[in-house]
């Protein structure tokens, strides 16, 4: 794990890498689901896309480890918005409606927005046109989150970690 043994990073009863990164990990996700219901004003009145932020196992390779989030496949249009076929509300999406509107499903099998419109008593076919052309402003959830002082925060504690392991490393190695 990063050059240091396991055990080194949990003597003294203190937190492991792994632990650290857990309770990141989980602090992380939290936050995001923070950050959608401060945001999205409604449209996840269902809480269908708040619910579905996880944090999955991590990732631990030879020389890093990755913090896996998932969350519905509609998340991404809703953080980083979508420009729309003759409007722009999100300039610096990569994602945009040319020629075919936002699904609705069909009968049986319908997607979230069909449901939510309906919830909303909206006519979903007409707010799938408008979306279509105006396109979706970008709530940027990801980014909101991942602020400096997070990833400054994370840093810290995680270069505490790696310090006492190397620390341990060496006087044990002395004696």
């Amino acid at each position: 794990m990063l050059g240091i043994e396991d055990k080194y990073l949990q003597e003294g009863g203190n937190d492991t890498l792994t632990d650290i990164l857990n309770k990141w990990g989980n602090r992380i996700m939290e936050e995001m689901r923070e950050q959608v219901r401060n945001t999205t004003h409604g449209v996840d009145s269902s809480k269908g896309l708040e619910q579905s932020i996880i944090f999955m196992p991590l990732e631990i390779g030879k020389n890093q480890f990755t913090l896996v989030f998932e969350a519905e496949d509609y998340f991404k249009f809703v953080d980083q918005g979508v420009q729309g076929a003759k409007f722009n509300r999100a300039p610096r999406s990569p994602f945009r409606y040319k020629n075919a509107p936002p699904p609705l499903g069909k009968k049986g099998a319908r997607t979230p927005l069909f449901y939510w419109a309906q919830r909303n008593r909206f006519n979903p076919y007409a707010l799938q046109q408008s979306i279509f052309q105006k396109g979706i402003k970008p709530k940027n959830i990801i980014e909101a989150t991942l602020s400096t002082q997070l990833i400054e925060e994370i840093t810290q504690d995680v270069l505490r970690v790696l310090g006492r392991g190397i620390e341990l490393s060496i006087s044990e190695g002395l004696e």
